[in-house]
C-alpha cells in the first residue's frame, strides 16, 4: 500500500495505513486495487477491519487467487464471503457467526491446502461436545462443503475434506420454545422497564418476523380498516454499514394483518418524527433499525429477571402463533397472518400446544 497515510482513530492515535475511524465510532479499511479500483467496507473494531485489509490486500496482489499455496483457510474464507458467496445478507451474517463461533478456532490458521477430513471432523466434533442441536451442525457442516467447493472449483485444493459419513446426531434437540400464558404475562410486565417494551408487545399481538417489523413504515398503517400492510423486510447489519431492504421471504410474504385494538394503542405511543436516512419507518433507535442482536440481549435480560429460559425475538412470533391456536383461530387464517405459503409449515413450527390445553382439552371429552 505504497503512499498510503498512516490512519488515526478519533482520538489521534494511529492504527495502521489503510484505516480510519469514522465519526459514528466504525472503522473503515481502504486500499486502491491493482486494477485502479478504490476498495473499502467497515467494520465494528479495528481488529476486524485491520485483519480484513491484509487478507483482501494479499488476494488483489496475488490476482486471480489460483497460485497462493500459503493460503489460511481465514483468507479464502474473506475472500469468499466477499466475493464468491452470493446470498441474502441475513444468510451471509449466518455464515459469518457459524464461521467466528465454530470454524475459525479449530482450523483459520491452517493452510486451506493441508486441511484434511480428520480437522473438519473436529470442528463438528467440538460442537456436539458444546451440545449443539443437530440442525446447527448440519448447517455449519454444509457451510464447511461451500467453502471447500468452492476452493476447489479454484483449483486452490484437490479435494473436499468433507466426507458422506461424516455425521453427528446432535443433542436431539428440535423443541421449538415458547412463551406459556403466564410467562407471558410475566414477560410484559417486566419488559414495561426495557425500552424495546412496545416493539415485543407489537410482535405478540401481530406475529411479524423482525425484518418485518423493522421495515414496518407508517404508510402501511390502514387504522380506517384496522390493517397492516407487509410490504419489506429490513435488516441492519452494523459491520456491512448498510441498511438491507429486501421483499418479503416468498409471495405470501406479502398480506395484510388485521390490528387488534392493543396493536393500535402501541401504534399510537410511537413517535412520528421523520429522520433523515430512514424516514417514515416506525419501529427504530436514534435514526437507524434496530439490531436483532440488540433485541435479543434485551430479551434474555428480561427472562433472567423473570427466571425463565431465555427466548430470541422469533420466538415472540412463535408465542404469537400459539395464543392464535390456543383461542381457536383457524389454521389456515393463521397461516395467512403469518405469511406461510405451506400451512405446513404453520402447523409444524409455529403451533404449539401447552400442558394446559392438553388438560383442556381432555375435559371437553371425559370431563
Amino acid at each position: 500500500m505504497k503512499g498510503a497515510k498512516m490512519g488515526k482513530n478519533l482520538l489521534g492515535k494511529e492504527i495502521g495505513k489503510g484505516l480510519s475511524q469514522l465519526k459514528d465510532g466504525r472503522y473503515r479499511a481502504r486500499f486502491t486495487s491493482v486494477s485502479g479500483k478504490r476498495v473499502d467496507r467497515t467494520f465494528n473494531s479495528v481488529s476486524y477491519a485491520r485483519t480484513w485489509l491484509a487478507d483482501t490486500m494479499y488476494l488483489d496482489t496475488h490476482g486471480n487467487i489460483s497460485a497462493s499455496s500459503n493460503m489460511t483457510v481465514d483468507t479464502w474464507f474473506m475472500y469468499w464471503i466477499d466475493n464468491l458467496c452470493k446470498v441474502a445478507p441475513q444468510t451471509k451474517a449466518s455464515y459469518m457467526g457459524k464461521y467466528n463461533t465454530w470454524i475459525k478456532p479449530c482450523i483459520g490458521n491452517m493452510i486451506l491446502a493441508d486441511v484434511k477430513p480428520l480437522h473438519c471432523f473436529n470442528v463438528l466434533n467440538q460442537m456436539q461436545n458444546s451440545d449443539r442441536k443437530s440442525s446447527t451442525i448440519d448447517s455449519t457442516k454444509n457451510l464447511l462443503k461451500r467453502i471447500f467447493e468452492s476452493a476447489l472449483e479454484n483449483e486452490i485444493v484437490s479435494s473436499v475434506p468433507i466426507t458422506k459419513t461424516m455425521k453427528y446426531p446432535g443433542n436431539g434437540k428440535t423443541e421449538t420454545r415458547w412463551l406459556d400464558v403466564d410467562e407471558e404475562k410475566l414477560f410484559l410486565e417486566c419488559a414495561k422497564k426495557h425500552k424495546h417494551y412496545l416493539n415485543f408487545a407489537f410482535i405478540l399481538q401481530t406475529g411479524l418476523r423482525y425484518g418485518e417489523l423493522t421495515g414496518l413504515k407508517w404508510s402501511d398503517i390502514d387504522l380506517k380498516r384496522e390493517i397492516i400492510h407487509v410490504n419489506r423486510s429490513v435488516s441492519y447489519f452494523q459491520d456491512y454499514g448498510d441498511i438491507q431492504v429486501r421483499p418479503p421471504k416468498t409471495q405470501a410474504g406479502y398480506r395484510d394483518i388485521p390490528l387488534s385494538p392493543i396493536a393500535r394503542d402501541i401504534l399510537k405511543q410511537m413517535p412520528k418524527e421523520k429522520i433523515v436516512g430512514y424516514e417514515n419507518y416506525i419501529f427504530n433507535e436514534d435514526g437507524k433499525p434496530i439490531k436483532r442482536s440488540a433485541y435479543n440481549m434485551q430479551l434474555k435480560r428480561i427472562c433472567e429477571d423473570i427466571g425463565i429460559e431465555p427466548i430470541s425475538i422469533h420466538k415472540l412470533r412463535h408465542t404469537f402463533a400459539t395464543r392464535c391456536i390456543e383461542k381457536g383461530m383457524n389454521p389456515k387464517t393463521l397461516q395467512k397472518i403469518l405469511g406461510h405459503s405451506d400451512i405446513s409449515t404453520t402447523l409444524n413450527l409455529y403451533v404449539h400446544v401447552s400442558e394446559t390445553e392438553l388438560q383442556r382439552e381432555m375435559k371437553k371429552v371425559f370431563g
